[in-house]
């Protein structure tokens, strides 16, 4: 197998017209380059830059000038520049800490045993307590449902009596 290689004498096969004279990429690549062209381009891009960025800082300061004026003036009476909490309801200052308390008052609550109602003699006992005491007990039984001829009784269990 033969393989054709370019002579390195004459560039590759390209076709030319009559009068042409053919060059290498790279060097018309730089005659086709408008080096003024790119250097006016870049020098109005970095004064257009430059006067931007002055009008925006210009407007910075005027739009703060314009805001202090704006602005109303101190009151007079001390009491009205003090500040003062809002009325009730507020907003929580320490969430997690005011979780963190109501928590610690029902563990308490739950944990020790207390008085509800002393005159009604109503107490709070601990739960475990409380479940020890249901299982010697137990449960109290339901009422019992009055009996209607017409329908079966039920309880309110689920089951039949």
């Amino acid at each position: 197998m033969s393989e054709e290689h370019p002579r390195k004498d004459r560039p590759a096969d390209v076709p030319h017209r009559p009068g042409e004279v053919h060059t290498p990429d790279s060097v018309q690549y730089d005659r086709d380059l408008n080096i003024r062209g790119v250097v006016w381009s870049a020098l109005a891009l970095a004064v257009g830059t430059i006067a931007i960025l002055f009008v925006v800082w210009w407007l910075f300061l005027g739009l703060g000038r314009l805001e202090k004026a704006s602005d109303p003036p101190a009151p007079a009476l001390r009491e009205v520049r003090e500040r003062r909490l809002p009325p009730e309801p507020r907003l929580q200052a320490d969430a997690d800490g005011d979780m963190l308390k109501l928590r610690a008052t029902e563990d308490q609550r739950i944990a020790r045993p207390g008085w509800i109602d002393r005159q009604q003699g109503t107490a709070r006992i601990p739960v475990d307590l409380a479940i020890d005491v249901l299982l010697r007990r137990g449960l109290p039984a339901p009422p019992a449902l009055p009996v209607n001829p017409g329908k079966p009784a039920t309880n309110p269990g689920g089951g039949a009596q």
